[in-house]
């Protein structure tokens, strides 16, 4: 349980079920709840300068926005999570006793500038800005926990298989595809029809019917001067 340094009437509490509830202490019901996917034991709760709330169980660490309690960013080290601590004057700089011999140090610019003794951080994280490239998971599915549920996949978490990723988990295509036909096992059947019928709409609309003209598509013309062109003419054949 953690108060916010700032206000001292909001109050973050932590359950072992990886729920974080945000209260206002006037209030008996919490202004928002927050979910660690992974459902595991909160660790620690931290209130930032910069308006955001830090929070870590044994395998990851969540920021989230404290305004409207939407996720901002996921810290998820290799190694189990003790602890999260903040360094002081709204910095960015985030330091994670991990199971490990050394200090998990992370950097976040957009939390806040570094500390003198470490300014050349901000150096670093330009040039790495610069040169940045996004990676494609092309093997990978991104599934959220209704997704889950319909699969009856459910107990997957927390296990190898799924990897949290902000709101949901990546999971392997193959591993996809095997739950899917367990789950339902005319998925790809169904899947085969949609094709064809969304191939077959193409072609229809490739098609092109040439309307026949009819007598009430045919050209108007002017009956009265055709009769009277036609009458002088047979008067100058007489």
């Amino acid at each position: 349980m953690k108060f916010d340094p700032a206000s001292a009437l909001q109050v973050a509490i932590g359950t072992e079920k990886g729920k974080v509830l945000l209260y206002d202490m006037r209030y008996p019901v919490p202004i928002y709840t927050l979910q660690h996917h992974y459902r595991l034991p909160i660790n620690n709760i931290k209130f930032h300068e910069s308006k955001k709330i830090l929070t870590c169980d044994k395998k990851i660490i969540k920021l989230w926005n404290q305004k409207d309690g939407s996720l901002f960013t996921n810290i998820e080290p290799k190694c189990p999570v003790n602890d999260v601590e903040c360094a002081r004057d709204g910095s960015g700089l985030i330091y994670v006793p991990l199971e490990q011999e050394k200090i998990g140090t992370y950097f976040i610019p957009e939390l806040g500038h570094a500390p003198k003794w470490c300014a050349f951080l901000e150096n670093m994280t330009e040039e790495l800005e610069e040169s940045k490239s996004t990676n494609v998971y092309d093997d990978y599915k991104f599934l959220t926990t209704a997704d889950l549920d319909k699969l009856n996949a459910s107990h997957l978490i927390g296990t190898s298989t799924l990897k949290a990723y902000m709101h949901g988990y990546f999971i392997e295509v193959k591993s996809y595809q095997k739950l899917l036909s367990l789950a339902d096992p005319f998925a790809f059947e169904k899947y085969r029809q949609e094709q064809i019928a969304t191939r077959m709409s193409q072609q229809r609309q490739r098609i092109q019917v040439n309307k026949k003209v009819g007598l009430s598509d045919q050209v108007k013309v002017n009956q009265a001067l055709m009769d009277e062109l036609a009458h002088k003419k047979g008067k100058g054949a007489k």
